[in-house]
């Protein structure tokens, strides 16, 4: 069961209840290892084998090809194993039909309908192409509604996880924190640099003032970015957030882009028209939908009041004539 708290246009802060646990979401699958576990806060685990550790665990079922099947509730089925440019390609099994659904092609989406959460494969090739990541969670939500727990592994990073919340993501993992510390990448929410290159004397972290090793630090700076994006939806202004982030990476801002200038039609139900205060404060904020939704209304259902025969236009001006 999947409760929704607060919402940020398509992102939302919720409770997902699985296997007798309440989980926040978002929220991250920390990889889970016998010869590193994971880190002591983490709230979901991502493993290949399932441990003693009382914490939720998802576990990995291989591919079509070398499945490891299993047969508890919260496995992964095995995925087909197929990049995006082949992912309709037809293969005979029915691993997206469970409770945990993996999905890489369109055709897969039928046969997810009765999941409880679905899992978008190829997260990594979506860096390559936003277009297609924001066609995948179109494609998602208008084919399984928006009820649906909606994960992406390998993908999620401290500078872009706010940007995949906003595009509707739950649920990401830290395999990219674990990717990117053996390439000796050092992350931070503006994005990452060689480790060589950083401060971490400035980072200010556990890991980094006890003199842990880089992916402490990677996995404790995506922990701690998800646990403000959920604040940021708890008060309204995960957009803010977003806006923020968009300088960290192309890529953030090519997602924003295609929401706000592309898919307008798609994004907009899920838009607040009452609120609080808004701050708009980039360009990407005239794209807003609130106020792209504003400027349509002005236009489509003004009407001309029946008694006015002179209209007075004000400036906006720092020193307003009126005042």
């Amino acid at each position: 069961m999947f409760e929704i708290e607060a919402r940020g246009g398509l992102g939302r802060r919720g409770t997902w209840t699985r296997s007798g646990r309440t989980l926040p979401t978002p929220i991250v699958l920390f990889l889970h290892r016998s010869g590193r576990p994971a880190p002591t806060y983490a709230e979901g685990l991502f493993v290949s084998e399932r441990s003693e550790d009382p914490r939720f665990q998802v576990r990995v079922s291989g591919s079509f090809f070398a499945p490891r099947m299993g047969n508890h509730a919260d496995d992964l089925p095995p995925v087909k194993g197929m990049p995006l440019s082949m992912a309709d390609l037809e293969v005979p099994e029915g691993g997206v039909e469970g409770e945990l659904s993996i999905v890489v092609g369109e055709a897969d989406l039928l046969m997810a309908t009765g999941a409880d959460a679905v899992f978008l494969a190829n997260g990594p090739e979506f860096e390559r192409s936003p277009r297609e990541f924001v066609a995948a969670m179109q494609r998602l939500r208008e084919s399984l509604g928006p009820a649906k727990v909606t994960a992406v592994t390998g993908l999620a990073s401290p500078s872009n996880v706010s940007i995949l919340v906003y595009a509707g993501i739950d649920v990401v993992d830290s395999s990219r924190m674990m990717l990117d510390s053996a390439r000796g990448l050092f992350h931070t929410s503006d994005g990452a640099v060689p480790v060589s290159e950083a401060d971490r004397a400035a980072c200010g972290c556990p890991t980094c003032t006890t003199g842990g090793d880089l992916q402490a630090h990677n996995d404790h700076a995506l922990h701690r970015e998800v646990l403000l994006v959920r604040n940021h939806l708890a008060h309204g202004r995960l957009r803010e957030l977003v806006e923020r982030r968009l300088a960290n990476a192309p890529w953030n801002t090519a997602v924003v882009r295609h929401l706000d200038l592309r898919e307008y039609d798609w994004v907009e139900p899920y838009t607040a028209v009452a609120g609080g205060a808004m701050l708009a404060y980039s360009h990407e904020s005239l794209h807003r939908p609130e106020i792209v939704r504003f400027r349509r209304r002005i236009r489509e259902r003004y009407r001309k009041p029946p008694s006015a025969r002179v209209l007075l236009l004000l400036p906006c001006s720092a020193r307003k004539p009126y005042s």
